[in-house]
């Protein structure tokens, strides 16, 4: 079977992060998947096929200036973190549409838009590159329905180790655990 460089990144993901799992055959599985998988995971990593350059890091720090200022009430700044892609990050709580804001931002935007449309190119090229098929072999260590576990985000995660998932078979288990939900 092909996959494609995103599917590659996606089947990782979700392999590397479930937690819980039982049995001697699903975990030799979804290990031995992992290790083949490992160097096309982190060879398609955005932070080294991309890496940001310093004109786009100049303006991303300006940017997260002016938007510290407008989150700025009373002097305190009104910021909070969150994961996004598994990467803790500041999120400021402003107005977006404060004219204000707008007006500089649209200057900053001018000033910097050399490397704005540089990284842009470098993402759309990016995502491009992750809809390519893998060029080389992917093992996949499969293991029998029966193996799965009943726990539906579990089973989730490990769907593409399963031998015999089809389609259908992925329907008939999404409707029961549904049913076993409600």
């Amino acid at each position: 079977m092909t996959y494609t460089n995103e599917e590659i990144r996606r089947i990782y993901i979700r392999l590397d992060r479930v937690k819980g799992l039982e049995g001697i055959r699903v975990l030799y599985s979804r290990d031995r998947t992992l290790r083949s998988m490992r160097d096309l995971y982190e060879a398609t990593d955005p932070d080294k096929v991309i890496p940001i350059s310093p004109a786009f890091k100049a303006y991303e720090e300006k940017l997260r200036d002016l938007y510290s200022k407008f989150a700025t009430k009373d002097g305190t700044v009104k910021t909070r973190t969150e994961i996004v892609d598994g990467k803790p990050g500041e999120v400021f709580d402003f107005d977006p549409n404060d004219p204000l804001l707008k007006k500089e931002k649209a200057k900053l935007d001018k000033e910097h838009s050399e490397a704005i449309e540089t990284r842009k190119k470098q993402e759309s090229d990016y995502r491009d590159f992750l809809k390519e098929e893998v060029k080389e072999e992917v093992k996949i260590f499969r293991i029998p329905l029966a193996l799965a576990p009943t726990d539906q985000v579990k089973f989730e995660a490990i769907s593409p180790l399963i031998a015999d998932m089809t389609p259908e078979l992925q329907e008939e288990w999404e409707t029961l655990f549904a049913k076993m939900v409600e």
